[in-house]
């Protein structure tokens, strides 16, 4: 876990100081996705406690990003 952790932003630091674009390989669908999700994740850490249906928005977040990824 600390390998990503670290090894991420690292490489995002050292793209901009090369002047490198960083591709992470993923279609503009999966990229909304991603940031859905962090915000999602926000939103269930910030207040300290959790619910049935906070832990099951993430879930649907997932199939969502399954079906949309198996699909051409």
């Amino acid at each position: 876990m600390a390998s990503i952790g670290l090894t991420i932003p690292v490489i995002a630091i050292v793209s901009e100081l090369i002047d490198t674009p960083l591709l992470l390989g993923l279609a503009p669908v999966q990229v909304v996705l991603f940031g859905l999700t962090m915000f999602v994740a926000a939103l269930t850490i910030t207040p300290g406690r959790s619910t049935v249906m906070l832990g099951w928005v993430p879930r649907g977040l997932f199939v969502v990003f399954v079906v949309l990824s198996a699909s051409p």
